[in-house]
């Protein structure tokens, strides 16, 4: 009996371990926060699975040490815990390949908001904008103010008073592209969607976290060589909302 007990052992380790990889793999392919569900809901279900097994193997006078159940529910529990806090970037992680510039754009907005929280003062803060508008200036230079076909989901849509619409993308956790959300800022840039263009259209089928292609063309400026909309160096630097004036949006149907 004690046998089978042990080989139930190794059987369970090695379903749990293959269970977590398999996990890890769907997550790094598509980041749905379904397989997030399942795998915090196993660590509910499997403590008391090998309490029972524990139980039954102490009635035979060998004990089995629950050390491995409680690393195994850990484990599951933490990768559910990562899959659903991640499952919003699943938003442009479905097996849509990104345009290599909306790649390069992501990864600087990225590494300027990380290393933004690590900074101790204002003078340091400036600095590291200094460093991110160059290397925007950079992709400028070696891409064109003009992106095609880039991924995103739609985060907001308003109107004016007149009924032309601004609207909202998040392409990254760390990076939004916008048009101004106001007439008067908008006065010198023309970013607003008039009401008879087939954008305009386009936005009254779409609505807040649907998935889809734009394009457009970003603005230059002196302080983040792309036109940046926060009204605070943290604003800018944490959560950038660059300036695009769009000339397609298309709603990608999965």
């Amino acid at each position: 009996m004690n046998s089978i007990i042990n080989i139930g052992q190794w059987v369970l380790g090695v379903f749990f371990g293959l269970m977590a990889l398999a996990g890890l793999l769907a997550f790094s392919l598509h980041g749905v926060g379904i397989f997030g569900a399942f795998i915090f809901a196993m660590a509910f279900t499997i403590p008391p699975i090998l309490e029972k097994i524990r139980e039954a193997s102490k009635e035979q006078g060998k004990e089995i040490s629950t050390n491995f159940a409680v690393l195994s529910a850990g484990f599951f529990a933490i990768c559910g815990i990562v899959f659903m806090v991640n499952s919003g970037e699943k938003t442009i992680k479905e097996s849509l390949p990104y345009p290599a510039e909306q790649v390069q754009l992501m990864a600087i907005a990225k590494k300027y908001a990380l290393a933004f929280d690590d900074v101790s003062n204002e003078v340091q803060q400036s600095q590291l904008r200094e460093q991110r508008s160059k290397e925007l200036l950079n992709f400028l230079y070696s891409n064109t103010k003009n992106i095609e076909n880039w991924i995103g989901r739609i985060s907001n849509i308003t109107t004016s008073s007149t009924g032309d619409a601004f609207v909202s993308i998040t392409v990254s956790p760390y990076l939004t592209i916008s048009t101004w959300n106001n007439t008067f800022s908008d006065i010198n840039y023309d970013t607003k969607i008039d009401k008879d263009t087939a954008i305009y259209a386009t936005l009254a089928t779409v609505q807040k976290g649907d998935l889809v292609y734009f394009t457009g063309k970003f603005f230059e400026s002196d302080n983040d060589s792309i036109k940046e909309q926060s009204l605070t160096i943290m604003g800018s630097m944490e959560d950038p909302d660059f300036l695009l004036r769009f000339y397609d949006i298309v709603k990608i149907n999965r």
